[in-house]
């Protein structure tokens, strides 16, 4: 009984031992032939990622390479458009650039302050200027391919603008593409031009009437019709007087012209004002005297004021002229100076006949008079305050005026400390 069993239990771990076996044989077999399956796609596999490994990396170069490219492409366009702006920027010039239809397409900043205009990209002429004269001419230029130069005249706000206008289309493979159009603002050569003419016109007026004076008096004392020394005396000295006018009016152009060119020069001193304007005061003592004008000093002892001697004498003596010439008789002049923060004020006022509104802001400019007939009974070139607002702009000072008819002026000047 015993054995039997150890017979069943021998049998039993064979057949378990001889299938473990026999599975463990298939097992290993199944799986080496697996794996050496897998050793050519192994292989094959190694060799195509190495392949496209280069290829990628390659690839990779190429399209980095290409970006760079792209990007430093940009760049020069970024900065040519950008060097093309400032051009554009900053020309005096305006420029404006249309399409085919008329469109605008570019404009620079002249030509947007010209025309006090903003936002014209993408507007026809008439919707962003609204003038029909360049309307027409940039119009012109597109449908007959021509350019056009030509000048023109319009009120902007409440300025006349003068124009010189240069008008091209833009032409490829005879197609139009559209048009340039360049404005060149001649306003301020115009502006000069009146102002030359005025001058001149005054200077030839004002040389004429002492001039025709002098050959009248010099003809009757030629001809011999003067029967008494008395008569010629006072002919001879109208005689001077109207050549004394003459040098005064040359020497004043002369100034004028010599402050224009820029060739005047300053000589800043430290001056003491009151001792000034004592000197001064005695080469018009006469003048004062024969009128009976009553006229005071408003100075302080210690006020001084940093100016070039000549041109300061100048300035005074103008002033004071003026003062007298329209005081009347038994009238009051009086001559002020003080310290307003960084600058000194210098005032003359007198009771005159005075100045009406609308002529004061006029008074300082050269050949203006207010009462013409009036001013060349009194004498003078008409220059005097003209030279006085420009010398003391010279000085970095202001000039102004406050007057009321009836009742005097007081023009006043102020210079920097």
């Amino acid at each position: 009984m015993k054995s039997l069993f150890w017979k069943i239990y021998l049998l039993f771990v064979g057949v378990n031992f001889l299938t473990v076996f026999f599975l463990s044989f298939q097992f290993s077999f199944s799986f080496t032939r697996f794996f050496i399956a897998l050793i050519p796609s192994f292989f094959i596999g190694f060799f195509l990622s190495h392949y496209f490994s280069k290829k990628i990396t390659s690839l990779n170069i190429s399209i980095k390479n290409l970006s760079q490219k792209m990007e430093n492409e940009h760049d020069a366009l970024t900065e040519e458009k950008n060097r093309l702006a400032t051009i554009l920027n900053g020309m005096m010039e305006g420029v404006l650039v249309t399409d085919a239809k008329g469109v605008i397409t570019l404009v620079n900043l002249s030509f947007q302050n010209m025309m006090g205009v903003k936002n014209c990209l993408g507007k026809t002429i008439i919707e962003c200027i609204r003038n029909n004269e360049i309307h027409s001419i940039i119009t012109q230029v597109l449908s007959e391919k021509k350019s056009y130069e030509g000048t023109f005249s319009f009120i902007i706000a409440t300025l006349e603008l003068h124009c010189i206008v240069h008008s091209a289309p833009l032409i490829a493979n005879g197609l139009s593409l559209g048009s340039v159009t360049v404005f060149s603002d001649t306003t301020q050569i115009r502006k000069l031009e009146n102002i030359r003419q005025d001058f001149v016109a005054n200077v030839s007026h004002e040389l004429r009437t002492p001039l025709t004076s002098i050959i009248g008096y010099a003809e009757t004392i030629r001809d011999g019709e003067m029967t008494d020394k008395e008569t010629t005396l006072r002919f001879i000295q109208k005689i001077e007087k109207n050549a004394i006018q003459l040098k005064d009016l040359v020497n004043d152009i002369l100034f004028l012209s010599q402050m224009d060119s820029k060739t005047l020069h300053l000589n800043i001193q430290i001056l003491n004002l009151k001792n000034l304007a004592t000197e001064l005061l005695q080469d018009f003592q006469s003048r004062v005297n024969e009128k009976k004008i009553n006229l005071s000093l408003d100075f302080k002892d210690d006020l001084m004021v940093k100016a070039d001697e000549r041109i300061l004498r100048q300035i005074m003596t103008n002033l004071l002229d003026n003062a007298i010439k329209y005081t009347p008789l038994s009238g009051e002049i009086k001559w002020m100076a003080s310290q307003q923060k960084d600058q000194i004020c210098i005032a003359v006022k007198d009771t005159g006949i005075g100045i009406l509104k609308e002529d004061q802001a006029r008074i300082f400019e050269r050949f203006y008079r207010v009462d013409k007939s009036r001013s060349r009974e009194v004498g003078g070139t008409g220059l005097g305050l003209a030279i006085v607002k420009n010398l003391v702009q010279f000085h970095g000072g202001s000039v102004s005026v406050q007057s009321e008819v009836g009742f005097g002026s007081t023009l006043s000047f102020t210079l920097p400390l």
